[in-house]
């Protein structure tokens, strides 16, 4: 099984800064299809993070390495982590295209390749879910690439 890593800043329950290190499994390596997201979708989320109370948008994505081990953390790549009522986290990571589309590059967490010979349209369902099924969620997190401010002596 191929993973993407991704570490992630958030706030722990007393507020202090904390990082978060997830494991997102690469989606054409466990289907073997790949899936394009039209830039219309993530302008919808964007939306949603701009309208509806439970979703929120962060630049909180400070590194993101391939199943090969390459940095990718000063590329394009957004996550999209959804919690569910029953505190279940489920998420997707996105790699923005050159036309502006994008790329549903993993998808988190691990175990549910375990249900894709099960159910294999549950994992290709996940962003409609998070973009159309507000009521299940407590709260879906947008988060982008962190913009760390370079200093210069």
């Amino acid at each position: 099984m191929k993973v993407w890593k991704a570490s992630v800043a958030s706030k722990d329950k007393e507020g202090k800064e904390a990082i978060i290190d997830l494991e997102f499994v690469d989606y054409y390596d466990a289907t073997n299809t790949n899936i394009i997201l039209k830039t219309e979708y993530f302008q919808s989320i964007i939306e949603k993070s701009k309208n509806k109370e439970n979703y929120h948008l962060s630049g909180g994505l400070v590194k993101l390495s391939s199943p090969e081990g390459e940095d990718f953390s000063k590329h394009s790549f957004f996550l999209i982590l959804g919690l569910d009522t029953n505190n279940m986290l489920l998420g997707i990571l996105l790699g923005e295209l050159e036309e502006h589309d994008f790329k549903f590059v993993g998808f988190y967490p691990p175990f549910l390749q375990n249900e894709l010979k099960k159910e294999p349209d549950l994992i290709r369902g996940l962003p409609v879910l998070l973009l159309d099924k507000e009521d299940i969620w407590q709260s879906v997190n947008i988060i982008a690439p962190s913009i760390k401010q370079e200093t210069s002596d």
